[in-house]
């Protein structure tokens, strides 16, 4: 007696599986991740590295949301920095700000990170938080 062999089937059905599983956590996890629920506050902090035209937007958000005060968080300049009078993207962001006519709208502060490899963000993040505490008197 012969016995018939269907080679292939379980990988087929293995592979449709992975591709389904994959499709599923790329729809589930892209909502989750691009989630834009801005929550009430009349404070606002913008990342010193935004361009131009997305700084603009911002400050028009912020203008029609109520926002009276706005940080603007970063580390040093790394390229041309002697070239210019500021030397952190906060301190450049700000004055920005200030030449785009919004200095008057908001009142803005500059919060410097240390200069650093990886984990820009989380040292920007850090920088803020000691500047809040400090400014609480905690």
């Amino acid at each position: 007696m012969r016995r018939s062999r269907r080679g292939g089937g379980g990988c087929g059905v293995l592979l449709l599986v992975l591709l389904g599983l994959g499709v599923w956590l790329y729809a589930g996890a892209y909502p989750f991740l691009a989630r834009q629920a801005p929550v009430a506050s009349d404070t606002l902090v913008i990342e010193g590295w935004l361009g131009d035209e997305l700084l603009e937007q911002a400050a028009g958000w912020a203008a029609s949301n109520g926002v009276k005060r706005i940080f603007l968080t970063g580390g040093p300049i790394e390229t041309g920095s002697y070239l210019v009078e500021w030397k952190t993207l906060p301190e450049m962001t700000k004055a920005r700000l200030e030449a785009l006519g919004h200095g008057g709208r908001f009142e803005l502060q500059a919060v410097p990170a240390p200069r650093v490899r990886r984990g820009r963000t989380r040292e920007s993040a850090r920088a803020l938080q000691a500047e809040w505490k400090l400014e609480r008197g905690a």
